[in-house]
């Protein structure tokens, strides 16, 4: 049987949306240069997690993958943006790159605004999870946590970022796709190492450098201490997957920290 919430996003996407928008799934939102929908629970908390979807996916395709129930149950609202060209810009440059972070910051202002977030968490997995690193990175003030998942930051690597900002990764030691230690791909794009940019949030966040180790379940996580906000990497022996317990660890997670 197919999800509610996908049957009315594949309508909306095949039929078009006409009228004025409410954020629905039938009926994107505009907001900058992109659009967003809302998925909204019965009992929602203030909670907010964007999540972006990967490469050579959509927002039809993230349900498909996305437990989104598991959200709405926790009173945690679901919103899932695009950019303007259904694309987020990790490969293609620092200006690009900043612009798709300013979008999402410009979104998540625009959701708190709303009354549709009193907590922005932002999250994604591969080139999504890429893409929040970034915004991370670039807009910190905009988000209260960042919750990514199997993508870290690409060539050009910011020198610094702006601010510290909680963040959790996660990440497969199988992952072939994108592979901790980074690598090149073709036309010039290049994935950065993880580890290394996780030294870098370790600075931005005025981490102590050495973090500790905590065995979690099936996961390892390397955990800084003495930090202006959390900072943590947990590894799993997986590949380049969305875990089944992904949407249950990030809340338990969002719980802990905002």
């Amino acid at each position: 049987m197919r999800r509610p919430w996908l049957v009315m996003i594949t309508t909306c996407l095949a039929l078009g949306c006409k009228g004025e928008p409410d954020c629905s799934a039938e009926r994107p939102c505009d907001v900058g240069d992109g659009e967003y929908i809302v998925l909204e629970p019965d009992e929602p908390t203030g909670q907010t997690f964007v999540f972006l979807h990967g490469a050579a996916n959509d927002n039809v395709e993230v349900l498909k993958k996305v437990n989104e129930r598991k959200f709405l149950n926790a009173g945690v609202r679901l919103v899932l943006p695009d950019s303007a060209d259904g694309r987020w810009a990790v490969s293609r440059g620092e200006k690009a790159v900043q612009e798709d972070a300013a979008f999402l910051a410009t979104l998540a202002d625009h959701l708190r605004a709303e009354g549709l977030a009193d907590t922005v968490t932002l999250g994604g997995h591969s080139v999504g999870s890429s893409m929040s690193w970034f915004a991370g990175c670039h807009e910190p003030e905009a988000f209260d946590a960042v919750v990514p998942t199997s993508g870290g930051f690409w060539e050009p690597v910011p020198v610094t970022c702006d601010g510290p900002v909680a963040l959790r990764h996660t990440h497969g030691t199988d992952d072939t796709f994108v592979p901790l230690e980074g690598r090149p791909l073709g036309a010039g794009a290049t994935q950065a190492s993880v580890l290394a940019g996780m030294e870098l949030w370790a600075e931005t966040n005025g981490c102590d450098p050495e973090p500790t180790v905590r065995v979690d379940g099936a996961y390892e996580c390397s955990v800084y201490e003495g930090c202006a906000e959390p900072l943590e990497i947990c590894l799993h022996d997986g590949g380049h997957v969305l875990r089944s317990d992904w949407e249950a660890r990030a809340l338990e997670w969002m719980d802990e920290v905002l």
